[in-house]
């Protein structure tokens, strides 16, 4: 990330409307919006190392297009419509040309011409997936010619049995995917296994190869076991996360097999390591989806239907050192020089502390069960919290490879054996189910800013109270036990207490027979005390219903009114009843409002609303009322159902009739009253809306322009602000600016919006929160269009992409330079060394060091920490997958010594940077797999001549004459099988052909011809691979070229055909710098790389790699040409660094 490529995170979503719609998650605005018709079926991010731009976006939309788009500019790169149905994408992270595409009836379609330039050519070839029939005249497009074989043959997917049970021929009769066992739930790439696939059913995954088109082994679940949901492929380890329908999580570990005659690798197995506890779910909730984090690997997070997010870690365990290997290969770490002795107790590595995240809220107040009750058996102490975690732990660093455990003595002399588990480090519980009623707390003044928590209260049909801080975005409070019925109405006492009622119908039928239940809350405490409950007492014959309750601004009194029985009005200091007020009319109150312009011992109020004249916990009563409530003299309005207009007076506890008007022509029946300043604003049950100038006595109307019952009316909280919301009773909803009568904006539902608004209040001044019927909560602008987050996200985010851009580079280059500008303070936390310095950016660094480890600490300001391992642990800090590749490969590089096995600790690179490694590592790798193959092909005798082509391809002759002989007598190459085992034979055992010019000579006369796997592995076996290479690479098969290279070439001819692969991923058509960038110094090109860095603007990595290279006197300090790649880096960085105002640094 640089200035101009910056931190962010942005999320694109598709809605039922066809829209695609990207926001950015830290503001909650919307980038853009853009459709091509009918709701799109899938959308992928273009992750790649792809240096053109980071705001592609592929989607596939109905039913038969895919699409290119600039996610930035709404604007269509390229669409390309197919002439099947497309139902799914995967894109391969190790070619960027290619893709899969799932289609109807269930079959897979590889597209190898896939490019953000133009649209693919032709209509891919089409692969059959295991246990479906797909006809042959069915098929779009042209059956390609295998990458590995000769002719041009359709390549299919044996049917699951078939491979289970052995048999060599392949059953394709009329099975289809209807069977629930048989539906495809997902198809995906591997990230850590090049050319593979997998395909998920509710039972077994498959693993898939490409090239063969054959599975290489199957993962079978026990029939009795829950079934899958998904599955998540790691990039660092060969492994899954794997979800199932009853929430339980397991993490499944590639362990190979070998053959204990000739010890080959032969098909592996995928043990289940470790598994989660499992989610309670009723018949009501189901498991949705898993996610991973993408940096880690090892953090998942489940969600529920419930609304529930729950959130596991991964823990290691460190056991006793190897002394012998054991029977199957186990998971295992290096041992670190202080880890050496710990004797053989285990040891776990990370610990769990909670955050701030709670708010202030006392956790150990949570542990009476009859007031707070936690969503299924999760403890307290984890409801909505997230644990501090050691967020540069990533799956890589828990254990190794499992292929390096076999004949490895190195590991097995200097590795400890290692246990996994499952730990619930967060959860996030949802609102309860709708509808929902909403309040929010009292606004932010001069007063309570210091102390001011944005919470809303949300009230839900099973009786619960959910607390919903605004600025975070979760439940930080759910109390539940309360109310037996659904929460009819909420008011707050205080910033931190507030009244709930409902009213259950205990009568079969008979609405009359109702129980009124009113609670009081303190969230200091989680106490709650009922007001009005006869849960426990005899009932009278009919009770009548409790209609709404209303607090005074004053905080002195509160009212409750009934819709059959004279008002109540309360003492809020004693929670106790002072008097009903009987009127000479019997018609039932339909609204009521306190006045905002009030007395409160002798002082004049605020026409704000609320009052904060208590101070929190300085008031004496337990509600936080005024010390002195009889001292106090508050008003209010109300309105019956004859339409008149009351006006009382309390004061001293006593009720005081102070005036009465009558209904204002036009007004049907009042049904909701608000008051703000001087202006009171009365809605009715025929949609007209009238606002009072009480100081002017003048009344004007508000045309809502349709009929419908006011439901709502409130004005949005601050000074001057006369913004008015009004609900209406058909799910619809308007803004008007009740100072000169302008609408502002609304919201209506319409056939396309089928959803309707149950409830809203404002969340702040400009920023209504609206209850949906669909059982969501959002806050949005005042257009009524999007959800927006009412405030910044807090400054203790632990993440830089949901911090400001310019911050976040800020921190990333202070990390990087920390030497020079950071220092350590008394209390052990980081700050900037130049005092004279922006004071955002010490604020920056202060906040973001409070949550990092005393470890980490030390690596960023210790002066000794080699400059390599300071930029990885910095890369992982800032979650970018791009640095922490290419400082990896860097240490990786460095460490690289000539004459070391290639089992030594500097050949251990994550399995998505296997093609980074040596030759000799590369060969061996993939000579397993070969071998792997061979063994299936028993199974499969359509791909022995392609598993044969690439045994020689690789250089195992040997392997390849025994694969050929082992062909079927009825197979049409038995014959051309059998003596092309005789030429290998005869090239294995000869020095030289007799003419040097002669196999070259057929080769090309092949390739000229249309036989370009043929020519190319005639020149394999006569070792021209030089040749073959350059072949590969003029029909444009890069990737071929590369891996015939790597397993057969060395020094000058190897960098050679690497270097115009180099150039090809430079080019302004392919555009994958970053990629060429690795290349460069996996071949040792240190010089190319840095240009290539600095051309990328990139130069605090080529001044760091620089300076790593003379720690590891790789370079000296006299090396001009390097110097001069330094001066030019300063430059750059400078300017850079100047336009974060960061001053002072001489680097």
């Amino acid at each position: 990330h640089s200035v101009d490529s910056s931190y962010r995170a942005w999320l694109a979503s598709a809605d039922l409307d066809g829209n695609i719609i990207v926001w950015d998650v830290r503001s909650g605005l919307q980038v853009s919006r853009f459709s091509d018709g009918g709701r799109p079926v899938e959308i992928f991010w273009l992750t790649s190392f792809q240096n053109a731009t980071r705001d592609l976006l592929v989607a596939i939309h109905p039913m038969y297009n895919l699409i290119m788009w600039n996610a930035a500019t709404g604007n269509k790169l390229w669409k390309k419509s197919y002439t099947f149905e497309l139902l799914g994408l995967s894109l391969n992270p190790f070619v960027a040309s290619s893709l899969l595409l799932l289609s109807s009836p269930c079959s897979v379609v590889h597209v190898g011409d896939f490019t953000i330039s133009q649209s693919p050519g032709g209509e891919g070839s089409r692969l059959r997936i295991p246990g479906v029939t797909v006809d042959h005249e069915g098929t779009p497009g042209q059956e390609t010619v295998a990458q590995t074989g000769g002719s041009s043959s359709s390549r299919s997917l044996l049917p699951f049995s078939n491979v289970i049970g052995g048999s060599s021929t392949a059953n394709h009769g009329s099975r289809n995917c209807t069977s629930p066992q048989d539906e495809l739930l997902q198809m995906e790439f591997l990230p850590s296994l090049r050319d593979h696939f997998i395909l998920v059913y509710p039972y077994k995954i498959g693993i898939i190869n490409l090239n063969l088109a054959i599975p290489v082994c199957w993962i079978s679940l026990d029939p009795s076991t829950s079934p899958l949901v998904q599955v998540y492929a790691c990039s660092q380890r060969n492994a899954f996360f794997c979800l199932h329908n009853n929430g339980n999580i397991t993490f499944r570990v590639e362990r190979p097999v070998y053959d204990e005659k000739n010890r080959k690798r032969s098909v592996p197995v995928y043990d289940v390591k470790l598994q989660s506890e499992s989610v309670r779910v009723s018949k009501q909730n189901r498991v949705l989806a898993l996610c991973v984090c993408p940096s880690t690997e090892r953090v998942a997070s489940v969600v529920v239907s419930d609304g529930r997010i729950l959130t596991w870690s991964i823990h290691r365990i460190l056991k006793k050192s190897l002394t012998e290997k054991p029977t199957e290969a186990p998971l295992i770490s290096l041992i670190e020089d202080t880890e050496k002795t710990e004797g053989t107790s285990d040891v776990v590595e990370t610990t769990m502390e909670p955050t701030g995240s709670n708010v202030g809220f006392d956790q150990k107040s949570l542990s009476n069960e009859s007031v707070t009750k936690s969503i299924g058996d999760t403890p307290n102490s984890l409801r909505g919290i997230v644990a501090k975690e050691n967020s540069v732990t990533y799956l890589s660093d828990l254990f190794l490879p499992t292929r390096l455990f076999m004949e490895n003595s190195f590991v097995t002399e200097n590795s400890r054996e290692v246990s996994l588990r499952f730990t619930m480090t967060g959860l996030i519980s949802g609102l309860g189910p709708a509808p929902f009623v909403l309040k929010m707390c009292p606004p932010l003044t001069t007063k309570n800013y210091l102390y001011y928590r944005p919470l809303l209260a949300v009230g839900c049909s099973n009786g619960n109270v959910c607390i919903l801080d605004l600025k975070q975005g979760v439940i930080i409070r759910e109390i539940a036990g309360n109310h037996s019925a659904p929460v009819s109405g909420i008011d707050w006492v205080s910033l931190n207490s507030y009244l709930s009622f409902s009213v259950a119908n205990i009568g079969a039928g008979n609405s009359l027979n109702v129980r009124n239940e009113l609670f009081f809350t303190d969230l200091n405490n989680g106490k709650s005390k009922a007001l009005l409950n006869y849960r426990n007492t005899t009932l009278p014959s009919s009770i009548s219903p409790l209609q709404f309750i209303k607090v005074s601004p004053g905080r002195n009194y509160f009212i409750a009114a009934y819709r059959s029985k004279p008002f109540e009005i309360w003492d809020l200091q004693n929670l106790t009843l002072l008097r009903e007020v009987k009127l000479a009319s019997s018609a039932p109150l339909t609204a009521l409002e306190w006045s905002p312009i009030g007395r409160i011992g002798g002082k004049h109020r605020s026409a704000d609303g609320h009052s904060d004249s208590v101070p929190r916990n300085e008031a004496s009563s337990p509600t936080g009322a005024a010390k002195d409530p009889s001292a106090s003299r508050e008003n209010f309005v109300f309105t019956n159902s004859s339409g008149l207009l009351y006006h009382f007076t309390v004061e001293q506890g006593a009720v005081q009739d102070a005036s009465k008007y009558p209904p204002e022509g036009g007004m049907q029946g009042v049904t909701t009253i608000t008051w703000k300043g001087d202006v009171l604003a009365i809605g009715d049950s025929d949609g007209g809306v009238s606002l009072w100038d009480l100081k002017n006595k003048i009344s004007r109307g508000i045309n809502l322009n349709r009929q419908g019952s006011v439901r709502k009316l409130k004005f949005a909280p601050g000074k001057g602000n006369t913004f008015l919301l009004v609900l209406l009773g058909d799910g619809s909803m308007d803004i008007w600016d009740a100072k000169d009568n302008t609408f502002i904006s609304s919201y209506r539902p319409t056939a396309a919006r089928v959803l309707k608004i149950v409830d809203a209040d404002w969340a702040a001044s400009s920023e209504p929160a609206i209850a949906f019927s669909d059982g969501t909560v959002r806050v949005t602008n005042l257009d009524l269009e999007f959800a927006a987050n009412p405030s910044v996200i807090h400054a203790s985010v632990s993440t830089p992409y949901l911090m400001q851009p310019e911050h976040a580079l800020t921190l990333k280059s202070c990390f990087l330079f920390s030497e020079k500008l950071l220092k350590r303070t008394e209390d052990g936390a980081m700050s900037l060394a130049d005092e004279s310095s922006n004071q955002n950016t010490k604020n920056v660094i202060e906040a973001y060091s409070q949550n990092l480890l005393e470890k980490h600490r030390i690596v960023l300001t210790e002066k000794k920490v080699a400059t390599v391992d300071k930029c990885i642990l910095i890369s992982k800090l800032m979650s970018d997958a791009w640095d922490c590749h290419f400082w990896t490969l860097v240490q990786h590089c460095l460490a690289r010594k000539p004459g070391l096995p290639l089992d030594n600790p500097g050949s251990l690179l994550d399995c998505n940077l296997e093609y980074l490694l040596e030759n000799g590592v590369y060969r061996k790798n993939c000579l397993d797999r070969e071998y792997t193959h061979s063994f299936l092909t028993e199974s499969h005798p359509a791909v022995k001549d392609a598993c044969a082509s690439n045994l020689i391809r690789v250089g195992d002759l040997e392997e390849a004459s025994i694969v050929l002989l082992a062909t079927d007598p009825s197979a049409e190459s038995f014959v051309s099988n059998g003596l092309k085992t005789c030429l290998i034979t005869n090239v294995s055992h000869c020095a030289a052909p007799l003419d040097e010019n002669m196999p070259k000579l057929v080769a090309t006369n092949l390739i000229a011809s249309g036989f370009l796997a043929q020519g190319v592995e005639i020149l394999c076996l006569y070792g021209k691979h030089p040749e073959a290479c350059r072949y590969l690479q003029s029909y444009g098969r890069w990737d071929e070229a590369t891996h015939l290279a790597k397993c057969n070439l060395h020094g000058d001819a190897y960098v050679e055909i690497v270097k115009k692969w180099i150039q090809y991923l430079s080019s302004p058509q392919i555009n994958l710098k970053n990629v060429a960038i690795l290349v460069n110094l996996s071949i040792g090109h240190y010089m190319d790389a840095c240009k290539m860095l600095l051309n990328t603007q990139q130069p605090e990595k080529a001044l760091l790699l620089v300076k790593s290279m003379r720690e590891s006197e790789l370079i000296g300090q006299s090396d001009d040409s390097y110097n001069e790649i330094e001066d030019s880096a300063k430059q750059q960085l400078k300017l850079q660094l100047g336009m974060l105002e960061i001053e002072n640094l001489v680097l």
